[in-house]
């Protein structure tokens, strides 16, 4: 499966707040990346919220997705992904 920019989806019910790490893509730089974000999660409409949610800093073309161990995409988000 190619990896796409944007999926279209539709947002479902609002799940709770959310926080989102900073990044630190330098470890052990000294940089603390500070404390995380707070932001509210949302249902994606058609999947379960331990498959996908979104949040609301993101655009409407990004979908956070559980990755099993094998790193492979669950099949619900394979078959909204085949939609888009």
């Amino acid at each position: 499966m190619k990896p796409r920019a944007a999926v279209d989806f539709e947002v479902g019910e609002r799940l709770g707040e959310a926080v989102i790490p900073r990044c630190d893509d330098t470890p052990n730089d000294g940089d603390d990346p500070g404390p995380p974000d707070s932001t509210v999660a949302y249902a994606i409409k058609g999947l379960h919220p331990d498959i996908a949610i979104t949040v609301d800093q993101a655009s409407d073309d990004i979908l956070f997705v559980a990755v099993d161990s094998r790193g492979e995409l669950p099949p619900e988000v394979k078959r909204l992904i085949n939609r888009s």
